[in-house]
């Protein structure tokens, strides 16, 4: 038998594992994780089962995807393998070491940064060959290469967001003023020492997703009983509130053995490939709503000028082989974003699994594969409480009895009409 198993909370489950408390999730939590979880069918045959964190109607799923059996499961069997069965996880399942807390977690960190970021400038010399690294290689067999590749043992270390603060920061592409956290205190120095944490900014767990377990606040106030119950999960980082022009994620492969670049016309070893981009679409505060896919990079980031161009490909390098390093392989997804002034940061949260941009990516392949669309573009979403715009998109889940809970891909034709629409 083969199964898929949706762990939408693997990096609380991570967070678990470092010994610090953590609390499970909440009914509205566990049933949006388990909504977006059944995508993950996607990748599936219809005699396949998916596991999921909330009881889900199977007449709630569409034929637009294939329709395996599902299957309920407590929160703490996702981090538990089972022998004997073909799996795809949705994150890596066991529980993992994780990078300690205070001067021991940072030190660690800071020598594993310091080796993947060696020899960048010589790697990738000039924006001509920046660009060839930036061109996309699509796996055609996705699928079977998901269901070859076992979750990654070094997950809950590459997720850390300590690492990836440590990496901008050494390549003077983060925000400025972004930091550790391990106390109040800590937090009370950090906001006094540093002018650019005196306006908005946001304090989040070092493992945590979906906009979970995180703060915001401006200067000096904050309400310290909040940040001392969010420090119980562990460490966190702290960093200024950046107003985004947009959101935007890289889907990334990395494999066993290091890619040789003669493919992009560089003699260079290359940790990772490059296997597309989606827009992302998000709330107040960065909360997620949905992805778009099909457009090119320079219009999904807003344009890409040469400077931002070699950024982009230094710093994919240097996370290749920083992620290499820590054992991962198979897909990772990175977050990036224009800030409202027009700056790029290139390395937002780091995602060591699937994500909704490798799922979003595979449906509108699949959905053109099938006929449904024409081209293999369009928007994933959830569908809006007594919204109409669900009726030009091609329904995936539908609404549960309350009339949420609800996803729908919008082709590209479809967009076009919500846009002259208005809507």
């Amino acid at each position: 038998m083969r199964r898929l198993i949706a762990n939408l909370a693997a990096e609380d489950a991570w967070a678990t594992g470092s010994g610090r408390s953590a609390r499970p999730l909440s009914r509205a939590a566990a049933d949006a994780a388990a909504s977006w979880g059944s995508l993950l069918r996607v990748f599936a045959r219809g005699e396949d089962r998916l596991d999921l964190l909330a009881p889900i109607d199977r007449r709630r799923l569409t034929d637009a995807l294939p329709r395996p059996r599902l299957h309920l499961v407590d929160f703490d069997h996702t981090s538990r393998r089972t022998a004997g069965e073909a799996e795809l996880w949705w994150a890596a399942p066991q529980v993992q070491p994780t990078f300690l807390p205070g001067e021991a977690g940072r030190e660690a960190i800071d020598a594993l940064v310091r080796t993947a970021t060696r020899d960048l400038h010589r790697a990738i010399p000039d924006v001509s060959v920046a660009r060839a690294l930036l061109r996309p290689q699509r796996p055609t067999d996705l699928g079977p290469r998901l269901w070859a590749t076992p979750p990654p043992a070094g997950a809950a270390r590459a997720a850390d967001r300590r690492l990836v603060v440590a990496l901008a920061a050494r390549l003077g592409v983060g925000p400025p003023g972004a930091r550790p956290i391990d106390t109040v205190d800590d937090l009370r120095r950090a906001i006094a020492g540093e002018p650019d944490l005196g306006g908005p900014w946001v304090l989040k767990s070092a493992l945590s997703a979906a906009g979970r377990h995180r703060l915001w606040s401006n200067g000096a106030r904050f309400d310290e009983e909040a940040v001392a119950r969010l420090l119980q999960r562990g460490p966190a980082v702290v960093e200024p509130w950046d107003d985004r022009r947009l959101d935007a994620g890289l889907r990334l492969w990395i494999d066993d053995r290091p890619l040789r670049g003669e493919a992009h016309g560089t003699d260079a070893v290359e940790p990772l490939a490059l296997v597309g981009w989606h827009a992302l679409e998000v709330g107040a505060r960065g909360r997620f709503l949905g992805i778009e896919t099909g457009r090119s990079l320079d219009d999904t980031l807003g344009g890409l000028d040469d400077a931002e161009a070699l950024g982009l490909a230094r710093a994919l390098r240097a996370l290749g082989f920083l992620l290499q390093d820590l054992g991962v392989r198979g897909p990772v997804a990175l977050d990036l974003r224009r800030t409202r002034e027009g700056v790029l940061r290139p390395l937002g949260e780091i995602n060591p699994r699937l994500s909704f941009g490798y799922l979003a990516a595979e449906i509108a392949r699949r959905l053109t594969a099938d006929g449904r669309v024409e081209r293999a573009a369009g928007r994933l979403r959830a569908i809006p409480r007594a919204s109409k715009r669900s009726s030009l998109g091609i329904r995936l889940l539908e609404p549960d009895a309350s009339g949420g809970g609800g996803l729908v891909f919008e082709p590209e034709s479809s967009l076009k009409c919500l846009a002259d629409d208005g809507r």
